[in-house]
């Protein structure tokens, strides 16, 4: 059999399959059905919250990365005028004899 993909479409069906698994169980599980319903409404402000957590992580590391790499640039800039200016000195001494 000819091997397709590099296992992504494997992967993404394993996890819709196991949270598809494990909301019907919720659904079926011998227990009134507002308890249920307050444990999926429990569970599902515990993921949002977890997913802010992380976006607001990533976005600051984000920034932080873009600060940094700002702060690099700005020095290799100024590095770089300072050699511009002393060859300009430079040269503008020896032209001046």
């Amino acid at each position: 059999m000819e091997e397709r993909g590099n296992g992504m479409g494997f992967l993404l069906g394993f996890l819709v399959g196991g949270i598809a698994g494990f909301a019907l169980g919720l659904l079926f599980a011998p227990q009134p059905g507002a308890a249920t319903r307050e444990q999926l409404k429990a569970r599902t402000e515990e993921l949002t919250q977890r997913a802010r957590s992380t976006a607001e992580e990533a976005v600051e590391s984000a920034r932080a990365g873009f600060r940094e790499a700002a702060e690099q640039a700005r020095a290799e800039l100024e590095r770089r005028q300072q050699e511009l200016q002393e060859l300009l000195r430079r040269e503008r001494e020896e032209t001046s004899f």
